[in-house]
């Protein structure tokens, strides 16, 4: 089963940095240091070989201080463990890259195990394969933080199924500390504990959601700590990223751009697509029937997604609501699924080629 799963994940890894070098081709600016580099990377990489500021990030602290103030909106756990786990006499970049890459086939693999005890062997291998080469899977290749954070909430989701709640627990807790959306993992814990103790009066299954949240609030606890100010993360999110809670309407504004043609960037045909495949996937998670904490947990990702204002449904997101891309792999079959691998793997070259091209798409 490893040896098929990694030929697959090889596969899809290849097609991600053919697209890579295709994009390249088209930046030629850029070098080899500069491929790894892009977009978020960046950020997570800096925060590992400098951390964070102890700058609040107000206008006059953007101003003054430049990016360094901005480095909190990026969760400590994926950066500490670039810096941790180091390869040595390996630049930080080129590590990180061969980390990420390593963690993503875990995603993989631990998707294949939990498919194969809540469905069956051939929907595991779809929904490998479908994770493989899902078009959001472009981030196992390059330093963002879903793959850690995936292989985190696999295993949460795991220790749900076998009822090993502190393991449960623990797994969450550092998967909050990966990403700020993991916090949905914390619902799929509180659902699971309450079964539990309904179904058979196991009160200890409460541990779970108890530790779930840990993460994130010791993150903000530290950014409090060490700016001075309680409301540190929401002011990088604001006066940094432009970024709020607008229940959709941007994005809603601008998919209504791109019906009309009037907005075809390729970030907004990203959205565009992307709200496709949810409606898609959406369906074929209604169709599996699966535990209603799986349900939750992707539930909770990309409603994060689609009410915040710069998010919105793209592959990225919908690949991090993971129980949506294998529920299309437990559904689709035959030559649906086979379609459905081929499109992927062209949607996985045009992210990949997108990452590198820049900012317009925002992976």
């Amino acid at each position: 089963m490893l040896w098929r799963l990694a030929g697959w994940y090889i596969t899809s890894r290849l097609v991600v940095w053919a697209g890579i070098l295709g994009g390249w081709a088209l930046r030629p600016e850029l070098s080899l240091y500069g491929l790894v580099r892009r977009l978020d990377a960046s950020w997570y990489l800096d925060i590992a070989r400098y951390g964070y500021s102890a700058q609040a990030a107000t206008t006059a602290a953007i101003e003054a201080e430049g990016s360094a103030v901005l480095r909190g909106a990026f969760s400590p756990l994926w950066p500490l463990l670039v810096r941790v786990v180091r390869l040595p006499g390996v630049p930080l970049e080129v590590s990180a890259t061969v980390l990420v890459t390593v963690l993503g086939f875990g995603v993989v693999v631990g998707s294949w195990v939990l498919v194969a005890r809540l469905a069956d062997r051939e929907a595991a291998d779809r929904a490998a394969l479908m994770v493989s080469f899902f078009p959001g899977s472009v981030v196992f290749s390059i330093a963002y933080a879903e793959a850690l954070m995936l292989c985190l909430v696999v295993g949460c989701l795991l220790a749900l199924e076998r009822r090993r709640w502190v393991t449960a627990g623990v797994l969450a807790a550092l998967a909050t500390a990966t990403r700020p959306n993991a916090i949905a993992i914390v619902a799929a814990c509180a659902w699971a504990a309450l079964v539990a103790i309904r179904r058979s009066g196991d009160w200890r299954s409460a541990i779970a959601p108890i530790l779930a949240p840990l993460g994130v609030l010791g993150f903000h606890g530290f950014l409090w700590w060490r700016t001075g100010r309680v409301d540190a993360w929401d002011l990088i999110q604001r006066n940094g990223w432009d970024e709020r809670v607008d229940l959709g309407a941007h994005n809603l504004e601008r998919l209504g751009a791109l019906v009309r043609w009037q907005d075809p960037d390729p970030g907004t045909m990203l959205v565009g697509s992307g709200l496709v495949i949810l409606l898609v996937s959406v369906w074929a998670l209604w169709r599996w029937h699966p535990p209603a904490e799986l349900v939750l947990y992707a539930a909770g990702v990309i409603g994060l997604a689609l009410v915040a204002r710069t998010l919105g449904p793209r592959p990225r997101f919908l690949l991090t609501a993971l129980p949506l891309v294998w529920a299309l792999g437990v559904w689709l079959r035959g030559e649906w699924f086979r379609a459905a691998v081929l499109a992927a793997s062209g949607g996985l070259a045009v992210s990949a080629v997108l990452y590198i091209v820049g900012s317009v798409a925002k992976l």
